[in-house]
């Protein structure tokens, strides 16, 4: 069977918990911590840049050796009872692949942090000189922060989840076709889109719908999908009225 570790991070000035979290390599997921700590400013990130600029660094602790493929109710479980004890954590999600929850003393946590930041000459001073290298920076941190599997699986898994919730999906729809109906949200939507698809980009997606097309059963299971769909009156009149609208759009275009 396979496993993996929730750990805790510690401050070693008063050997205090500060978070929670779980890692198939907690030795390497410690070094991440430190390295991300550099180029963030969340409350975590702060208090080890606090730690490291005294000499310092998080001390890290084995909680427990938990089957991979249930290890988010441990999580869960491990945040819940320190919380209970009052311990003084910096996770903003209740564990698992559960959303953040901004409790009022996170978002005052939050807040503190973020004013301290800025009414730090020196740092604005810092921020402002190093512009012409934020993006290549910013990059090079996302590259960095997908190249990590565990981050990639977390994801993954997280965005599964979220699909498997009926009700969330029902609001994602409810939300997005209350945005369609507003003609300048459509407009620069189809903006956004369009300056996003590169030749590159194109190239992929491309790639990607043949390969999804070029397998029956995926064939099979989107076909059952649209014809439940269209099968919906009510999906069905928006479908076209939304055509309708881009068609008389294009044309309005075409003669100003």
């Amino acid at each position: 069977m396979e496993t993996t570790y929730i750990y805790t991070l510690m401050d070693p000035r008063d050997n205090a918990v500060r978070y929670i979290g779980k890692s198939n390599r907690p030795r390497v997921r410690l070094s991440q911590h430190i390295r991300r700590a550099k180029r963030s400013n969340n409350c975590k990130r702060r208090w080890i840049q606090e730690l490291l600029e005294e000499g310092l660094r998080p001390e890290i602790a084995i909680l427990k050796e938990v089957p991979r493929d249930d290890w988010e109710q441990h999580e869960i479980e491990a945040i819940q009872s320190y919380r209970e004890a009052g311990a003084d954590l910096f996770n903003v999600h209740l564990g698992g692949n559960e959303p953040p929850t901004y409790t009022d003393e996170i978002r005052e946590r939050i807040s503190e942090s973020v004013k301290a930041v800025w009414d730090d000459p020196e740092y604005i001073a810092i921020q402002r000189s190093h512009d012409e290298h934020r993006s290549e920076r910013s990059r090079e941190a996302v590259i960095e922060h997908w190249a990590d599997p565990e981050t990639k699986e977390r994801h993954i898994e997280g965005i599964r989840r979220g699909w498997d919730n009926e009700e969330r999906r029902q609001k994602l729809s409810e939300r997005n076709r209350e945005r369609e109906k507003d003609p300048e949200y459509r407009k620069k939507h189809r903006k956004a889109v369009m300056q996003s698809r590169t030749l590159e980009v194109c190239a992929k997606i491309s790639a990607a719908k043949k390969a999804f097309y070029a397998d029956p059963e995926k064939r099979r299971e989107q076909s059952e999908r649209m014809k439940a769909r269209w099968a919906d009156p009510e999906w069905r009149a928006a479908k076209l009225e939304k055509h309708r609208t881009r068609r008389l759009e294009v044309q309005v275009h075409h003669h100003s």
